[in-house]
C-alpha cells in the first residue's frame, strides 16, 4: 500500500524528510518530488486514492494555505477506506480544517517522537508490506560492483577491425582516462554560439579566444565549488568517459582501494564518500521518462540485474543517501532523449525532483545543440561549463597510455615518443587532436600506417578510413567505395548551401538525387538512401545525428560531419572526382573551381565555406590539374578589377601553395608575386588579422618562406610608401613562425643575427633588423633570462644604430627595431642600452629632412625609452 504526503509546493525537502523514516519502515511513499509537476500532481494523487493510498498531511502554515494540499484532502475525503494523518511540521499551523478528529503528532516538537507516533498509528490501519528482509549492504556491495564493472571499462569494441587484438583486452578506464577540463559557465546568450563553435571554427583559430575568454578548471575544482554542474560538449568531447571517471573514483574511494590513487587529478575531486548513481538517458524508456524519480530509480536498478528484493532494498538505500548529500547524481546525455518536448519535460521534471534533495550532488552532460534546442536550461544552482580542448599536455599524456596498453613493453617508450611528435608535428594535427575521439583517430592511423601522413589530404583520407571502420564488428561492413561518393556528393551541398546541418529529409532527397545523376557508380546502389544513412550514422563515426528540429509540424532529425573539416575534405574530394549536384561534364576542374573562387562574397571575397574545400581540392587533384587550377584561382576574371577581389584571390592561392602540392616554381611564384602586390595597411601588423597575414603564416611553415619573404623585402626596400613598410611587418611575422622558442637556442638565433646587421647586402641586413625587430616585439612571450648579457646587447644596439645611418628603407627597419628593442633592454634590467654618445645621434636626427614622419616618430620614442 502506498502513503501520498500532501505538501505546500516548494516544500519537497521536508516531505522527503519525512517520507525517509515511513519508507524505511516498508511503506511505498510518494510526494510532489517523486510525482509529475503541476497539475498532474493531482491526476496522480487522484490515481493513488482511487487504489486506497493514505494520507500523511505535511502540517506547515504554507500547507493549510495553499490550495493544492485541500485539494489533495478533499479527495481522500471521497474514499471511505482512505485515512488522513497529520504531522503538524509548524507550531502556527492550523490543521483542524483539514485533519478532521485526528490528533496531529506534534512534529515542530520532537521530529523523532512524532514519526514514531505516525508509524504505530499507521501499523494499526496499513501495516507494512515489507516482505522477507534483505541484506541492504550485501545488496550495496553487488550494486556497487556491478556498476564499477560497467565504468571501469573502456570500451573498445567498436574499434577496426586491425586493431581488434586491442579491442579483446580488459581495458581499464584508469589506464587510458585523460583528466578533462572545462570552460566555466557561458552566460545564457552564449549558448548558441557555443552550439555553432565547432562548425565555425577556422584553420587560424588555435582555442586561445576561448581560454582568454572564461576561466578553465577541472571537473572536480567546479564539483567542490558548486555541487550541480551541468557538462556541454561536442560529439567525442568525452562526456560519458568523464562520468564514468567520477563513478570509478568514487566507487574506489568507498572500499579504500589503492587504486584510487592510480585515477588522474583524483586530488581535486570534493573530499565525499559519495555513492554514484548513473542514468543513461539514452536508455530510459518511455515509462520512466513520464514517470517519478522512483521509476527512473528502479529501471536503473533492474537494469543493473538486480533481483526485486535488492532493488527495493537499493531504492531505499539510494534514497536516503539523496537526503543525507552521500550520493552523486550521474545523468549521460540529457541530448540523447530522441524528442526535444520529452527531453524538455524530463529535464524539468528532474530539477523538480532534486528539489527535494537539496544535498545532492549531480553532473548531468549534454551535446550544446541538444541542450540549446530543448529550449530549457537546468536552474536549481546548476553551473553551466563546457569541455575544453585537450591542451599539448594532455595529448602528450594520452599518447603514452595509449601506447602502454596497445604495444609491446619493448616499443612503449619509443611508440610515445613518436606519437606525441606526430601530434605535435603540425598545427591542423594540434587542432584535430583537441577533440578525444578525434585524438583516438589519430592514435589509430599512427598504428595503422607507421607515421601521422605530413600532408593534410593524406591524413584525412586516413581519417575517414577509421572512421567509416569503426564499429566493423558490431554492424555489417560498409564498402568505402559505396560510402565515399554519397559523402562526397553530401558534403559538396552542404558547402554550395553554406550549411553544416540538414535536415534527414534533405540528406535523403541528395542520396536520391545522387542515384539518379549517377546510375553508373553501383556500389551506391546496393542500398536504399534510408537504410544507408541508417546504417552510416549507426556504424561510422563521420556523419552523425546532431539534435532535432521542427518542420511541417514535427520534430525531424538534423545530420552533420563529425567535424567541419571532414565535410570541407569531403567537398573537395566532389570536385576532384567530379561527384556533386550540378555538374557540368564539359568543364575542366580548372573551370569550375574558376566559378566558385568568381562568386564574390564575404571577407575573402568569395564564399567563406568553400575556402578549406578549394584548398583541398587542389592538394588532392592529379598533377597535372595543379596548374591550371592555381591559375584560375590567382588571375582575375575578365573584367575583375576590384582590390578586394585581387586580394582573396591572391590569399587564397597562397593558402593554397601552402599545403606543398605539386606545384610548377613557375605558377609558385606568381602567385607569391600576386600576394606582395596586394599588401597593404590592413597587413603586418604583429598579430595575424587580415587575409594576408593569414597566407603569410601558412606560407611562413611551408618550403616556400624564404621566397615570399626575399619578394617582400624587395618591396619594402622600394620606397617609403605606407603598403611597402607593411611587407617588412609581414616578412618579419613569417621569419618569426621559425624562430627558435626557448633562450638556450635563441642564444644562436641572436648571434646570427648580429652578423646579419653587418651585412654588405642591405636586403640580409634589412632582414635581421626586422626580425630582430618581431623578437622584442613579442618579448613578453618569452621566457626571461639573464643569458642576453650587455655586451650582446649592445652590440645589437651599436650595429642597429649603424644601419639607421643609411640612406633608405634599412634606415626604417634598424629604426623599427630600435623602437622595441631598448624598452626590451630595459625590462631586462640592462642598464645604459643607449650610450650617451648614441643619444646625441639621436637628437641630430631628430633635425634631419629626409626622414620620415614615421621615422622621426620612432626616433623620439627611442629617445624616451632611453
Amino acid at each position: 500500500m502506498k502513503l501520498l504526503i500532501a505538501h505546500a509546493p516548494g516544500e519537497e525537502e521536508i516531505a522527503e524528510r519525512i517520507a525517509v523514516p515511513l519508507r524505511a519502515a516498508g511503506y511505498d511513499v510518494a510526494h510532489q518530488g517523486t510525482v509529475l509537476v503541476g497539475d498532474s500532481v493531482i491526476e496522480e494523487a487522484s490515481a493513488l486514492l482511487g487504489a486506497g493510498a493514505h494520507v500523511v498531511l505535511c502540517g506547515t502554515v504554507r500547507c493549510v494555505g495553499t490550495g493544492l494540499a485541500s485539494r489533495i484532502v478533499n479527495a481522500a475525503r471521497m474514499n471511505p477506506a482512505t485515512r488522513i494523518y497529520p504531522l503538524q511540521v509548524d507550531r502556527d499551523a492550523y490543521l483542524a480544517p483539514l485533519a478532521l478528529d485526528a490528533r496531529p503528532a506534534e512534529y515542530w516538537r520532537d521530529p523523532a517522537r512524532a514519526m514514531a507516533e505516525l508509524i504505530k498509528a499507521l501499523a494499526v490501519h496499513l501495516p507494512s508490506a515489507s516482505g522477507a528482509s534483505v541484506d541492504v549492504t550485501a545488496a550495496e556491495a553487488k550494486y556497487r560492483r556491478l556498476l564499477q564493472e560497467s565504468c571501469d571499462i573502456i570500451g573498445l569494441a567498436n574499434l577496426p577491425e586491425m586493431d581488434r587484438h586491442i579491442a579483446t583486452r580488459q581495458l581499464e578506464l584508469r589506464r587510458l582516462y585523460v583528466a578533462l577540463r572545462v570552460l566555466i559557465d557561458p552566460p545564457d546568450d552564449q549558448i548558441e554560439a557555443l552550439e555553432r563553435r565547432p562548425a565555425q571554427r577556422s584553420e587560424f583559430d588555435d582555442g586561445e579566444g576561448e581560454e582568454n575568454l572564461v576561466l578553465v578548471a577541472s571537473v572536480g575544482e567546479r564539483l567542490s565549488e558548486r555541487r550541480r554542474l551541468v557538462v556541454l560538449g561536442d560529439p567525442g568531447a568525452g562526456k560519458t568517459t568523464m562520468l564514468r571517471w567520477l563513478a570509478t573514483a568514487y566507487l574506489l574511494r568507498l572500499r579504500d582501494d589503492p587504486h584510487w590513487s592510480q585515477l588522474p587529478d583524483v586530488a581535486t575531486l570534493p573530499d565525499e564518500d559519495w555513492l554514484p548513481i548513473m542514468i543513461r538517458c539514452r536508455d530510459l524508456p518511455q515509462a520512466a521518462l513520464e514517470g517519478s524519480f522512483d521509476d527512473v530509480l528502479t529501471w536503473m536498478l533492474r537494469r543493473a540485474e538486480l533481483a526485486p528484493g535488492e532493488v527495493e532494498a537499493m531504492r531505499e538505500a539510494l534514497r536516503r543517501r539523496l537526503v543525507e548529500g552521500s550520493a552523486l547524481v550521474l545523468i549521460d546525455g540529457l541530448d540523447e532523449i530522441a524528442d526535444a518536448g520529452a527531453r524538455a519535460r524530463f529535464t524539468q521534471h528532474l530539477e523538480s525532483i532534486l528539489g527535494a534533495y537539496p544535498e545532492a550532488a549531480i553532473v548531468a552532460t549534454s551535446r550544446i545543440v541538444g541542450y540549446r534546442e530543448m529550449g530549457y536550461r537546468l536552474g536549481h544552482r546548476f553551473e553551466h561549463v563546457t569541455v575544453a580542448d585537450l591542451s599539448p599536455e594532455d595529448k602528450d599524456l594520452f599518447a603514452r597510455r595509449w601506447c602502454a596498453v596497445s604495444e609491446v613493453k619493448e616499443r612503449r617508450e619509443i611508440a610515445a615518443e613518436e606519437l606525441i611528435a606526430d601530434i605535435h608535428s603540425a598545427d591542423r594535427i594540434e587542432r584535430l587532436t583537441g577533440n578525444p575521439m578525434l585524438l583516438t583517430t589519430m592514435a589509430l592511423i599512427k598504428r595503422k600506417v607507421g607515421k601521422l601522413p605530413s600532408r593534410r589530404a593524406d591524413l584525412y583520407w586516413s581519417a575517414v578510413e577509421v572512421l567509416l571502420n569503426w564499429r566493423r564488428e558490431v554492424d555489417a561492413p560498409l564498402d568505402q567505395h559505396e560510402a565515399i561518393p554519397q559523402l562526397e556528393y553530401i558534403a559538396y551541398a552542404m558547402c554550395e548551401r553554406g550549411e553544416q546541418r540538414l535536415r534527414e529529409d534533405e540528406i535523403l532527397e541528395l542520396l536520391r538525387q545522387m542515384r539518379a545523376d549517377y546510375p553508373q557508380v553501383a556500389p551506391v546502389h546496393e542500398r536504399s538512401p534510408e537504410a544507408f544513412l541508417q546504417l552510416l550514422e549507426r556504424r561510422t563515426g563521420i556523419l552523425l545525428e546532431a539534435g532535432r528540429v521542427r518542420h511541417l509540424g514535427r520534430e525531424v532529425p538534423v545530420f552533420e560531419f563529425r567535424h567541419l573539416t571532414f565535410q570541407e575534405y569531403l567537398a573537395g574530394l566532389a570536385l576532384v572526382d567530379g561527384r556533386h549536384p550540378n555538374r557540368d561534364r564539359s568543364r575542366s576542374l580548372a573551370e569550375r573551381v574558376g566559378d566558385l573562387v568568381g562568386e564574390q562574397d564575404g571577407e575573402f571575397g568569395f564564399a567563406e565555406n568553400w575556402r578549406e574545400a578549394v584548398r583541398l581540392c587542389v592538394t588532392s587533384c592529379r598533377d597535372d590539374d595543379v596548374d591550371p587550377v592555381l591559375r584560375a584561382i590567382v588571375r582575375p576574371d575578365r573584367g575583375e578589377q576590384s582590390l578586394e577581389a585581387a586580394r582573396s584571390r591572391a590569399a587564397l592561392a597562397g593558402l593554397c601553395i601552402a599545403d606543398e602540392p605539386n606545384v610548377s616554381d613557375e605558377v609558385a611564384d606568381e602567385v607569391m608575386q600576386a600576394l606582395i602586390d596586394v599588401v597593404n595597411g590592413r597587413d603586418g601588423n604583429g598579430p595575424v588579422i587580415s587575409i594576408i597575414d593569414q597566407a603569410g603564416a601558412e606560407l611562413g611553415r611551408s618550403r616556400w618562406a624564404d621566397r615570399l619573404s626575399s619578394g617582400l623585402i624587395e618591396r619594402f626596400l622600394a620606397d617609403t610608401q605606407e603598403e611597402n613598410v607593411r611587407c617588412g611587418g609581414l616578412c618579419a611575422d613569417i621569419s618569426a613562425m621559425r624562430r627558435p622558442e626557448s633562450w638556450p637556442d635563441l642564444a644562436p638565433w641572436l648571434s646570427e643575427r648580429l652578423a646579419g646587421l653587418a651585412e654588405s647586402d642591405v636586403r640580409r641586413a634589412t632582414k635581421a633588423a626586422l626580425e630582430l625587430m618581431h623578437f622584442a616585439y613579442e618579448f613578453d612571450r618569452q621566457d626571461r633570462d639573464p643569458d642576453l648579457d650587455q655586451r650582446t646587447a649592445a652590440a645589437i644596439v651599436e650595429r642597429l644604430f649603424d644601419l639607421a645611418a643609411a640612406v633608405g628603407q634599412a634606415r626604417m627597419a634598424a629604426l623599427w627595431a630600435l623602437f622595441w628593442f631598448v624598452p626590451t633592454l630595459s625590462t631586462l634590467g640592462i642598464a645604459g642600452a643607449v650610450t650617451p654618445a648614441q643619444a646625441e645621434l639621436l637628437r641630430a636626427w631628430r633635425h634631419r629632412d629626409d626622414l620620415s614622419e614615421t621615422e622621426r616618430q620612432f626616433v623620439a620614442d627611442i629617445l624616451q625609452s632611453a
